[in-house]
């Protein structure tokens, strides 16, 4: 396997990319047959990725065929800039999106990253594109894909959604597995990650911490049993936050689940459970 096709692969599982399409399709060093959306030229690019679905039945409108396709590319400009740049070099068509949440949930890396995310409804398609500097490059992940009119509510509603949910960053230096954004819903939610580090549990948990008390959250228990750490946290809305750090190797299996209210009692009391994915 040639080290660019590694490269590539190695981007897409730290990425947390759902390959789960009815058929997937890698481009190692090419972009994938008719993307024609014209790229910065101060980038390199490692890849791309098509997910193809099944098609979907629409009724008297027909039939909906969705795919995914991710591009990954290492730029030398500065996330803001190459971000712009982009955004200057789209043909006509495409619309800026506001959503209500950057879409950034879970654990995160240690640096921010920059999004962008437009539509185009003349050709049904939605483009997300983040970067975010890394190793002294910006790392830039485009995901294009499919939108058909009825999709644009549901993914509005998502992105309220994950208003609800919780985000912390692991500190400069470590290394984050399979991190983002997790399952759930109902007011439920659970991430897990791998985090590489040196650091204490302890110490660890107090740098997640401070995040969640910047957020409103507010320590309620801490503690270790074993090869596990972990803390609760409450807010005033009543949601709950857990987090457990499960010793291994090379540093940390790494859980959280959040929960908020969904609902109220005839008392008035507010109902939840906090729950974890397999």
């Amino acid at each position: 396997m040639a080290d660019l096709e590694k490269e590539l692969l190695y981007r897409l599982l730290t990425n947390n990319f759902g390959a789960n399409g009815f058929e997937e399709v890698i481009y190692p060093g090419s972009l994938p047959p008719g993307f024609s959306l014209p790229l910065p030229a101060e980038c390199r690019l490692l890849g791309s990725m098509v997910n193809t679905y099944p098609p979907i039945p629409r009724g008297a409108q027909g039939v909906f065929r969705q795919d995914h396709t991710r591009i990954l590319l290492d730029s030398v400009l500065p996330a803001p800039e190459f971000i712009e740049r982009l955004r200057a070099g789209l043909p006509n068509g495409w619309e800026e999106l506001n959503w209500p949440h950057s879409g950034e949930t879970g654990f995160l890396p240690a640096a921010e990253q920059g999004h962008l995310n437009l539509q185009n409804n003349a050709l049904q398609k939605s483009l997300h594109i983040t970067a975010k500097d890394e190793l002294g490059m910006t790392q830039v992940t485009l995901d294009l894909n499919s939108l058909h009119p009825e999709q644009q509510n549901h993914m509005m509603f998502h992105a309220q959604q994950r208003e609800q949910q919780v985000a912390v960053r692991v500190p400069a230096g470590a290394r984050l597995y399979s991190g983002g954004g997790g399952g759930g819903g109902g007011g439920q939610w659970q991430y897990t990650a791998v985090i590489e580090t040196d650091m204490p549990a302890p110490d660890l948990l107090s740098y997640f911490g401070s995040q969640l008390v910047q957020a409103g959250w507010t320590r309620l228990t801490g503690g270790a049993l074993g090869s596990v750490t972990a803390s609760t946290w409450a807010n005033d809305s009543g949601g709950l936050v857990l987090i457990m750090l499960n010793s291994n190797d090379s540093g940390y299996n790494a859980n959280m689940m959040s929960s908020q209210p969904v609902g109220e009692q005839e008392d008035g009391s507010s109902s939840y459970s906090l729950r974890s994915g397999s």
